[in-house]
């Protein structure tokens, strides 16, 4: 849906210009983000900080069970540090819809909501929600929220 969107506004002509901090300006100081977000403030390095990053999508959506699965999680996301490195510096505004690229994100989004997590009793998937967050984590100008 978000290429849709983007690709419209490629078509068009329509740019985009608005920054992280316009939207600052716009909705309040960083105090005021959600508590679940605060993890993530701080962060200059993702693969540097990969623990917080992981522990954004706990305090995300509390039924992901982090926990018994960090390391599983921490794994996956660094098998696709290649492919997220591929993205680095690109902003939502300026990403190009071609289809290596689509595919590419296709291809990150897939590999993340499927990581099977143990709970206490059964398998489920990191799923879609978790998937979006961790992307979002791992390039913020890209994948947003």
């Amino acid at each position: 849906m978000v290429a849709v969107i983007i690709d419209y506004f490629m078509e068009t002509k329509v740019k985009f210009n608005i920054s992280y901090n316009d939207l600052l300006k716009i909705n309040g100081k960083k105090k005021d983000f959600d508590k679940a977000y605060e993890p993530l403030l701080n962060v200059k390095d993702p693969w540097q900080d990969i623990d917080k990053v992981v522990d954004f999508v706990r305090r995300w959506d509390p039924r992901v069970p982090v926990g018994r699965n960090k390391d599983k999680i921490m794994n996956t996301l660094r098998s696709l540090k290649d492919k997220f490195s591929l993205l680095n510096g690109i902003e939502l505004e300026c990403f190009n819809c071609q289809p290596a690229n689509l595919d590419l994100t296709e291809k990150i989004f897939k590999s993340l909501s499927e990581i099977k997590l143990m709970t206490s009793n059964r398998v489920i998937h990191l799923g879609l929600i978790g998937a979006s967050k961790l992307m979002h984590a791992m390039n913020k100008c890209l994948f947003v929220m």
